[in-house]
């Protein structure tokens, strides 16, 4: 287990998903209707996210889907903070069946795919020493799209976070995903402001990318 990861397994996990305990799934719908136009670019069956925390992106979706008369897609989420995934485990208001892992980007192995895989505010947390891997880890999971939500900076720079300055990166990270894999393209992109009255999810940048077949 590297730094990061033993961080946000720990306390410093907990007091995040303790913090953020309030925030609205209708919020997340919106921004999944975003990236998704549900019939455009496609409709994913099956979902992973990579730092699910409680569950509420797989909440948001599973509604959406159930709203549209869709049937429910085979979701999992793996979660590295033991209260965070004993939360999202139990957690009742995902309407679709769910797969959850007690597990890191980094660690986790599978023999599936999904056709979506998923970070939002994840790769922010880990060290540009291990992103690599984690990169390794969307692509793996992902049977055809892959989505990087996250802080955007045209040149990595590190950010202090909670009085911490080994916990929080900006960078292009969806452009290094596609350096690294170039059977992926973009297939669309947008932004969430923190002031949006509709959608406040933080300032983040989010790119779909979609494998070339």
């Amino acid at each position: 287990m590297n730094e990061q990861e033993a961080l946000w397994a720990g306390q410093f996990g907990t007091d995040y998903t303790v913090r953020n305990a309030s925030a609205k799934t209708e919020h997340r719908m919106l921004f999944w209707d975003q990236v998704f136009d549900w019939g455009e670019i496609g409709t994913p069956e099956s979902v992973i996210e990579f730092g699910a925390n409680t569950g509420i992106n797989l909440e948001a979706i599973s509604r959406i889907f159930a709203e549209n008369e869709l049937s429910p897609p085979g979701l999992a989420g793996v979660e590295i903070n033991p209260h965070s995934y004993e939360l999202l485990r139990s957690n009742r208001a995902i309407h679709a069946p769910l797969d959850a892992f007690h597990d890191s980007i980094h660690s986790f192995r599978s023999d599936r795919e999904w056709d979506l895989a998923f970070t939002m505010g994840v790769l922010i947390h880990v060290a540009p020493e291990h992103l690599q891997g984690a990169y390794d880890s969307l692509y793996r999971a992902s049977r055809r799209w892959v989505l990087i939500a996250e802080y955007y900076s045209p040149k990595p720079r590190e950010i202090e976070y909670r009085g911490r300055t080994d916990a929080l990166w900006a960078r292009d990270f969806a452009g290094e995903f596609l350096d690294r894999f170039e059977d992926y393209k973009l297939a669309n992109y947008g932004f969430v402001y923190h002031r949006d009255p509709d959608c406040p999810l933080d300032d983040i940048s989010w790119f779909l990318l979609e494998r070339q077949s």
